[in-house]
């Protein structure tokens, strides 16, 4: 089974599904999980921050694969839209849950903030 083959490698942490080393971040740069309104204020702050020294942003989505959860009713109907948000500054990295993130009204109320400037 092809998904416990990937399971195994990613908990061995040997490479990925190319069989290319696995990439790793710089000890430098700070990758935070934003999952709430705590986390969207600290992404708000990297937002501002950015906006005042004119820095890059990076970015990358993705979505939940069809084939492995269809007919589970806990989780959104494959199409619905991207589950996840990668945005990354040259010293910080957000992965940012939209699934949670929708689900909180007051974190997404503040995410809208953030992404309106």
């Amino acid at each position: 089974d092809r998904l416990k083959i990937l399971q195994a490698r990613a908990a061995a942490g040997s490479s990925n599904t190319n069989g290319l080393p696995a990439f790793s971040l710089p000890q430098a740069v700070a990758c935070h999980f934003v999952d709430g309104a705590d986390g969207v204020t600290r992404l708000a702050g990297a937002f501002e921050a950015l906006e005042a020294d004119g820095g890059e942003l990076g970015f990358d989505t993705e979505w939940r694969p069809a084939s492995l959860y269809d007919g589970c009713p806990a989780l959104p109907a494959a199409g619905s839209g991207p589950s996840l948000l990668q945005l990354a500054t040259r010293s910080e990295v957000f992965v940012v849950d939209l699934l949670a993130i929708g689900a909180d009204h007051a974190a997404a109320a503040r995410f809208r903030r953030a992404l309106d400037r």
